[in-house]
C-alpha cells in the first residue's frame, strides 16, 4: 500500500464506501494501475482495460463484506482479477471451439443475408398464393422484405444494374416454386 504510514487503510477506505460510494474512487486511484499491469501481461493491454473495469466493478460491489481485519486490499483485489482474468479466457475458448465448428459445417463465410435468404421457401409463398394474393404482389412485398434486412444487415450498396430483392434471391437459385421466374 503506498501513502505516508497515517493514511487511511483500504479497509477502512472499503467500509467507508459503504456509506459513501465515491469513497471507492480512492482504492481505483491507488491501485488501478497495478492492477492493469497484472492483467495486461495475462491477457495483453487490448483486453486488460475491459477486466480491469470488470474487476473494480465486482469489488464494488462485494465491499460490503470485505474482511475489515486485512488493511491491505491488494489480495483481495488480485483474487477478483485472476477469477476475471479464467472467466475472459474460457468465454475466448467457447468462442474459438464455436467459430471452429462453424467453419467445419461451412458457415464460416456467410453472412446475416445469405443464410436469411436460405430460409425462404416455396412452403412460405403458398398461403398468399392461396389466399388469392397477385403473385407481382408477393414478390414486391418479399423484395422489400429483402431489402430491408440487407439494408439492417449492413449490405454493401447496390450498384447500377445489380439484381436486387426477390430477383436476386431466384437467380441465385435459392427460391423456387410459385412465382419464381425461370
Amino acid at each position: 500500500m503506498t501513502g505516508p504510514p497515517d493514511a487511511e487503510t483500504d479497509a477502512e477506505l472499503l467500509a467507508e464506501s459503504v456509506g459513501s460510494p465515491e469513497r471507492f474512487a480512492v482504492l481505483f486511484d491507488r491501485h488501478g494501475d497495478e492492477i492493469h499491469r497484472y492483467v495486461a501481461r495475462r491477457l495483453g493491454s487490448g483486453m486488460a482495460e475491459d477486466v480491469v473495469a470488470e474487476t473494480f466493478l465486482t469489488a464494488f460491489r462485494k465491499r460490503g463484506r470485505y474482511d475489515g481485519t486485512r488493511p491491505d486490499a491488494r489480495p483481495w483485489l488480485y483474487g477478483i482479477a485472476t477469477r476475471a482474468v479464467g472467466a475472459h479466457r474460457r468465454a475466448e475458448v467457447r468462442r474459438n471451439r464455436l467459430a471452429a465448428r462453424a467453419a467445419e459445417r461451412g458457415d464460416a463465410g456467410e453472412g446475416f443475408e445469405e443464410r436469411s435468404a436460405e430460409r425462404v421457401s416455396a412452403e412460405r409463398l403458398q398461403a398468399p398464393l392461396a389466399l388469392g394474393v397477385p403473385v407481382g404482389t408477393v414478390r414486391s412485398r418479399l423484395g422489400f422484405r429483402f431489402i430491408a434486412v440487407r439494408d439492417h444487415a449492413g449490405a454493401p450498396a447496390v450498384k447500377k444494374g445489380q439484381v436486387t430483392g426477390w430477383g436476386s434471391l431466384v437467380a441465385a437459385g435459392r427460391v423456387s416454386g410459385p412465382g419464381a421466374r425461370s
